[in-house]
């Protein structure tokens, strides 16, 4: 697969950022990261989708805004987990933070005084282990053109769209955060889908306090 070889070939994490197509970036950041020799024992990532009920969630410290104390209102955006002995860390190619930032410090930066936001805008996690990703992903990157003009919002990657066996594109099944998954209790990352978390919730998951 070309995304697959253009990962692991690439000269650095950052080299593999491709605007606007966060879903992907972490595709490929997740299988350079898990096919990195010495990688597989001792690390554990997961790969993190944000979003929330509404679509619209507030984050700081964006590329996306030559400002980093002016937030972006994602739709959905998406990180790389990366947990040791020592604690979790951010694998954001996407921000102008410290790349590999503790859990702790990403949150408090992209989401400040989040417990002073309106339920509209709070932000849910959807985590998914990162083995389970890479096998179930797909796109077909039609969400990324515009309906009226039919030309792309973002230009797209370019090597072939990402999919597997049995789907072209599910992307949406894992940026989508549903009212019910969000007062939900039932986690279970280990699934194609994941588990959605609110951001208590994730820093009580990864014992953040």
């Amino acid at each position: 697969m070309e995304a697959a070889r253009t990962a692991v070939e690439a000269d650095s994490d950052h080299d593999l950022r491709v605007p606007c197509y966060c879903e992907e970036n972490v595709w490929r950041l997740a299988h350079r990261m898990t096919h990195q020799e010495g990688n597989k024992e001792e690390h554990q990532y997961h790969v993190v989708f944000v979003s929330n009920p509404t679509k619209c969630v507030p984050m700081f410290q964006q590329l996306a805004n030559s400002s980093p104390l002016e937030p972006v209102f994602w739709d959905y955006h998406v990180i790389l987990l990366e947990t040791l002995k020592d604690g979790t860390k951010v694998l954001d190619i996407d921000s102008h933070l410290q790349y590999k930032l503790s859990l702790k410090d990403y949150l408090k930066a992209v989401f400040p005084n989040w417990n002073e936001w309106t339920q509209t805008y709070l932000p849910y996690f959807r985590v998914i282990e990162a083995s389970f990703f890479l096998k179930s992903f797909a796109s077909d990157r039609s969400h990324m053109i515009n309906p009226e003009t039919k030309e792309w919002n973002a230009q797209p990657p370019p090597y072939p769209c990402i999919q597997t066996e049995t789907s072209n594109n599910n992307i949406s099944k894992f940026f989508t955060v549903t009212e019910e998954e969000s007062q939900s209790n039932a986690k279970n990352e280990g699934s194609d889908f994941g588990a959605v978390y609110s951001i208590q919730q994730l820093m009580e998951r990864y014992q953040v306090s």
